[in-house]
């Protein structure tokens, strides 16, 4: 009897040797010393270490969507967090893995909960990676991957392995810019990479396209290459999406480029405007960079006096609340707000000689908003060289909520197909007057003409000496709190 019960024990402790380390995990009672909890459903686990949560995570993937979530920042200096892998040689080959030998169909999501992996090892242990995802569909979210390393000549923050589909959300994963990837997919055999949101990324990024991989950019700050093997780089990019150096001008890539690799830091976004100037037309970034580029603020070239006109098309609602938008030199720009939404906190500012046009389609008018500037939406500068300024507004509303909508110095002004409303609380006749304009020294004369449109504010005309003004064609003037015109004599 003694003999057959020490046989069953025997067995029983082999039988125990031979299981993977992960399905001996036993979840924690709470979360209090676990590194990463587990939910499937409504059931929500916790492991002691992230490698079981993952492993676990990888086997419930065969029924069930699962999301990892990570408790704390980690290293793979741990030695309850590596697993030795044939492939490193008996070494640590990678710091943490996701997915298994066969296909999982469903998602498994790590959410690093702001939390940060590092691969910080002795020299005595090999890491190729921090992370590897193979054989799964898997999102990274909210997480800092640090894969920079003075110990080894390679590094790679996340390394994609065969059949992986893998999407990156506000993560920012750190590699060495010189010898490491950031994400290294040259054995990313029929996988695919997204890359979204505020994601940032420092290494390269190898894409091994010859065996089927692909990838889709919809987001991301990068420093460093993307490399392709055989696909044009721009293919990447989600439909309306566009490469953006630092200073928010568009990377047009050449036909057939499999490489991208610009100076300093750049972005993939959609433009928020474009630029066309003398038949070339740019898209960019932002509003205010659009901005500058029709119209810079310094010149161009030595003995400049003036800039070439140029049309800024705003493609997307956009939003600035940090600065003002003027000229240095006299430039004509048209802004074609496209049936879209421009908010200022800070409104145009145009040396004499200017031209603005600010215009909407007939189809749908564009709307320009202008928070709180004293000066106006759109302010005259003056001086005695006896330029005139030209400011038009066609099919499009201007709201201005502190100050006037156009003000200052010689201007001829026309609005035409608009609304014009000035809501600015208070009696200060420079701030609540919607449209008041006067002539410089050397302009005797300016013209004001509205023509099918409404004019609101607390006072909302103000006609000076030497302008002459035409209402017309059912144009209506409206004095929210005072007299609706005002004139100077």
């Amino acid at each position: 009897m003694k003999k057959r019960m020490l046989s069953i024990l025997l067995g029983l402790l082999v039988s125990v040797a031979v299981l993977p380390a992960a399905a001996l995990a036993a979840p924690l009672s709470d979360a209090s010393n676990a590194a990463a909890s587990v939910t499937v459903g409504a059931e929500t686990t916790y492991y002691q270490y992230l490698k079981e949560a993952l492993a676990k995570a990888t086997e419930a993937s065969a029924t069930s969507e699962v999301t990892v979530t990570l408790l704390k920042n980690l290293n793979a200096n741990d030695v309850n967090e590596q697993t030795l892998s044939e492939n490193g040689g008996g070494r640590l080959y990678f710091a943490w893995k996701i997915g298994g030998a066969s296909v999982t169909p469903n998602l498994i999501t790590l959410d690093g909960n702001g939390h940060t992996l590092t691969h910080d090892c002795d020299e005595n242990v090999s890491v190729y990676g921090v992370i590897e995802i193979a054989n799964c569909s898997a999102k990274i979210e909210n997480i800092v991957l640090n894969a920079e390393s003075s110990k080894r000549n390679y590094n790679a923050g996340i390394t994609l392995g065969y059949s992986s589909n893998v999407t990156l959300t506000d993560c920012t994963i750190n590699a060495d810019l010189s010898n490491g990837c950031c994400i290294d997919g040259s054995v990313g055999s029929s996988s695919t990479l997204r890359i979204e949101g505020d994601t940032k990324l420092t290494g390269e990024i190898a894409i091994s396209d010859n065996d089927g991989m692909t990838a889709q950019l919809s987001g991301g700050t990068f420093q460093g290459r993307i490399n392709a093997t055989y696909s044009n780089v721009k293919s990447y990019l989600a439909g309306g999406y566009c490469f953006f150096d630092q200073d928010g001008k568009e990377i047009v890539l050449a036909d057939g480029a499999t490489s991208l690799n610009p100076e300093g830091t750049y972005t993939v976004g959609k433009p928020e405007a474009s630029v066309t100037r003398e038949g070339t037309t740019t898209h960019y970034a932002t509003f205010a960079a659009a901005w500058d580029a029709a119209a810079p603020q310094i010149p161009e070239q030595e003995g400049q006096t003036s800039f070439p006109s140029a049309t800024i098309t705003l493609l997307e609602d956009a939003t600035d609340m940090e600065r003002y938008f003027g000229t240095t030199l006299p430039t004509d720009v048209t802004l074609n707000i496209s049936g879209k939404t421009l908010t200022l906190d800070k409104g145009f500012y145009l040396v004499p000689g200017s031209s603005l046009m600010i215009k909407g389609e007939a189809s749908g008018n564009g709307q320009l908003i202008v928070r709180n500037d004293e000066r106006g939406a759109v302010s005259i500068g003056s001086d005695d060289s006896g330029k005139i300024c030209n400011i038009n507004v066609e099919n499009c509303a201007i709201t201005v909520e502190q100050g006037p909508v156009i003000s200052g110095g010689a201007a001829n002004v026309t609005i035409a197909r608009s609304t014009i409303i000035d809501t600015t609380p208070g009696s200060d006749i420079d701030r609540t007057t919607a449209i008041s304009i006067y002539p410089n020294q050397g302009v005797e004369d300016v013209t004001l003409d509205i023509t099918n449109s409404t004019l609101s504010g607390p006072r909302a005309l103000r006609i000076n000496p030497g302008v002459t003004a035409t209402v017309a064609d059912n144009s209506i003037i409206r004095g929210t709190g005072f007299k609706p015109i005002m004139i100077n004599v």
